[in-house]
């Protein structure tokens, strides 16, 4: 695996500034620390659900995808970006899913 990936630029960030504001979302203020917790209890989740990766890319054809895919239907907010943060932690990928839409394609 890579070792520049967003879930790597993450941890590295929080460890060299804790305490500054990662998240800012209407009254909700959320410090790197307090983002990195929380994203690696959700990837912990996940991954106790079974999610992640179990084939590595090296190991695939360019068109193959080798972990699990994982629609997050979520409203605007911190918990948004906190889902894809975690999800990259997992080594699943996540993509956005409208919470508008009426029907979905996706399997649940």
């Amino acid at each position: 695996m890579s070792l520049y990936n967003l879930a790597s630029i993450h941890e590295a960030i929080a460890e060299a500034v804790p305490d500054r504001e990662c998240i800012v979302f209407r009254d909700r203020r959320l410090s790197w620390s307090d983002v990195t917790d929380r994203t690696r209890r959700l990837a912990a989740v996940f991954a106790n659900a079974g999610l992640g990766c179990y084939r590595e890319r090296s190991e695939l054809e360019n068109w193959e995808s080798g972990q699990d895919h994982v629609g997050l239907y979520l409203y605007n907010g911190n918990e948004y970006l906190e889902g894809m943060i975690a999800a990259y932690k997992a080594r699943f990928a996540p993509h956005a899913r409208s919470n508008r839409t009426k029907e979905s394609p996706c399997r649940h």
